[in-house]
């Protein structure tokens, strides 16, 4: 049994109409959403597409050594196939089902806003900030931005004792996943929780995507003593709001798991936990806007129900319920 909650508004929806955040936090959030949103369209999307040739070769060898496929026409296919499978997946935000009364924005918020993980009682400590802080400036460049003020509020800290007054944690991206494998679960990374807002596709206009959490990722190379200032930008695609053809998702599948492998070409099945597919939203997400349903994984508590539907209201309108099995 799964629980859907539809957002029946369009995108001419008012972020000031909710009366749970206020005008200032909209347009706070807007500000270094734009500035995060020129950033991608100016500086990261143009350089990996400048990639797309080498990329597509790299991920047309990791389909022939991760799978073992040696014949250059299936090997072509299966890519074709995957790619497909990438640019036409939902994008999603998983989060605990308890949580969703506790939203108080219309905005989804990142960790550097909020100040947690996963809930009030999981703050985060220094030595995580600094290592979100390290992949972050090594995947999404932002100190290669020509805009002067928009690099110095994406930096946290000058150096490591001297906190930037100026930071904007709306500068850093929100984190989704794409619900491209495993098609059966709610949402693209279900261990973040049982609920899973699905996001419309015009949020794939701003984001760049990565085959796995990118911390782990980083962590992975710098164990492995591997290059990670090189190989960390050169591991996002990007989608084309034109077509597929016009995106660059090659380092996806370059960079991919052999389960995720498995599961996205379909040639075999896995038992075991795959990893998520990452997606990263440069520019912020509206709640209101951007969502285009909720669902949950098994039909809550009529008491729970009733918080949850009462919170999307003042987010979505009136929703419609349905449960469907």
């Amino acid at each position: 049994m799964k629980y859907y909650i539809e957002n029946k508004n369009q995108r001419s929806f008012s972020r000031n109409s909710y009366n749970r955040i206020s005008g200032t936090e909209a347009l706070e959030v807007k500000a270094g959403g734009d500035e995060s949103r020129a950033h991608y369209h100016t500086y990261l999307k143009p350089k990996i597409l400048e990639n797309k040739h080498i990329d597509k070769f790299n991920a047309l060898k990791s389909i022939e050594t991760v799978l073992g496929v040696r014949s250059t026409g299936s090997q072509a296919e299966y890519l074709e196939h995957v790619i497909n499978k990438l640019y036409h997946a939902p994008a999603t935000v998983n989060m605990q089902v308890a949580q969703i009364p506790k939203i108080n924005s219309t905005e989804f918020r990142n960790v550097w806003s909020v100040g947690e993980r996963g809930g009030e009682e999981d703050m985060w400590g220094e030595t995580e900030q600094r290592l979100r802080d390290a992949t972050e400036q090594v995947f999404f460049q932002y100190g290669e931005s020509a805009d002067i003020a928009f690099k110095r509020r994406a930096t946290w800290r000058f150096n490591s004792r001297t906190a930037n007054p100026d930071f904007d944690p709306n500068s850093r991206p929100i984190y989704a996943a794409l619900h491209a494998i495993q098609p059966f679960l709610v949402g693209g990374a279900p261990e973040y929780g049982d609920a899973a807002f699905y996001l419309r596709d015009h949020i794939k206009e701003h984001s760049t995507v990565s085959s796995r959490d990118t911390l782990f990722l980083l962590t992975d190379w710098f164990n492995e003593r591997r290059d990670y200032s090189t190989l960390a930008p050169r591991s996002l695609g990007v989608f084309g709001s034109d077509g597929v053809e016009r995106s660059n998702l090659y380092p996806v599948v370059a960079t991919a798991t052999k389960n995720q492998l498995l599961l996205l070409t379909e040639l075999g099945s896995v038992e075991d936990p795959v990893d998520y597919i990452e997606l990263h939203s440069h520019g912020g997400l509206s709640i209101s806007e951007d969502v285009s349903h909720v669902a949950i994984s098994a039909l809550p508590s009529t008491s729970l129900g009733a918080e949850i539907n009462d919170t999307l209201s003042g987010l979505f309108g009136h929703p419609k319920k349905s449960p469907q099995s």
